[in-house]
């Protein structure tokens, strides 16, 4: 709408997203009971050839508070930031712990800056806290790539009872079937106030290629019937394949005294079915 002296015109705009190239996420839709912490790592991918160098992480939300990675990913060859801040080409690192915790219920939204000698990255952060209700631990089964047809990814499921009274697991299902996902549920599991409960163990099968995507639903004996359903998303890569080498390529004769240096060449073949 473009509004003018003379009336308002409707123009009509039209864009298309594509990748982001540093893989960074957005936090959004993200749920937090009063009074618990919640702690995300944000990670940057480096998709050039070159070092990437991120110059500045900053946020101007007062409910956000960032802290340096308590175990930086770094190489040995830096320390303080210059290390923890430089990602050599193509690798994923944390470059900023996020907290977050709130003693009031509402929804909180803002941004955290991230400016690079390449781009600036502006991440949207959502955090919704609640006061009562049942909350899912994590927020998505993230199973990750699996490389091998017997390949299994295991993940524990937990529910955090934020409320003041006890509630039972009544019901557990996938909302649409996955032969490769298989749950071990515990029926009739109580949720104690204020405690987090596991209630199911999620094993996804590396059987057959794909990406693969779905939901649990979960029911418990809730009154209230939007606190009664919680779904969990879950997701899966399976890409069969490995990164192999010749063992002899990494041992070494060093001989007698004085030790001689011993260089070789190092030769990774790739068998997944894609470049990487």
């Amino acid at each position: 709408m473009i509004q003018t002296s003379l009336g308002g015109f409707l123009y009509q705009v039209h864009g298309e997203g594509i990748e982001n190239p540093y893989q960074v996420k957005p936090l959004i839709g993200i749920k937090v009971p009063v009074g618990v912490s919640y702690s995300p790592a944000m990670r940057l991918y480096n998709p050039f050839d070159t070092p990437l160098h991120v110059k500045e992480v900053y946020t101007s939300e007062g409910f956000l508070h960032l802290h340096l990675p308590k175990h930086p990913e770094t190489d040995g060859s830096s320390s303080g930031t210059a290390g923890l801040w430089e990602l050599a080409p193509h690798q994923h690192k944390t470059v900023i712990d996020l907290s977050f915790k709130s003693q009031s219920p509402g929804k909180y939204h803002g941004f955290v800056h991230l400016k690079t000698d390449k781009d600036n990255l502006v991440v949207p952060v959502e955090i919704v806290s609640t006061r009562g209700g049942m909350h899912r631990i994590p927020e998505e089964l993230e199973f990750g790539t699996l490389t091998q047809a017997w390949e299994r990814k295991k993940l524990t499921l937990s529910l955090l009872n934020s409320g003041t009274v006890a509630l039972m697991v009544t019901e557990f299902f996938l909302l649409s079937p996955d032969s490769h996902l298989h749950v071990d549920f515990n029926k009739h599991t109580m949720l104690l106030p204020g405690r987090e409960t596991p209630i199911a163990t999620a094993t996804y099968s590396g059987r057959t290629e794909g990406q693969f995507s779905g939901k649990l639903l979960v029911k418990v004996n809730n009154t209230n019937l939007a606190n009664s359903r919680i779904e969990i998303p879950y997701k899966a890569r399976v890409l069969h394949g490995a990164l192999d080498y010749l063992t002899s390529n990494t041992t070494f004769a060093v001989g007698k005294v004085p030790f001689a240096p011993v260089t070789k060449d190092l030769v990774v073949r790739n068998d997944f079915p894609l470049a990487i």
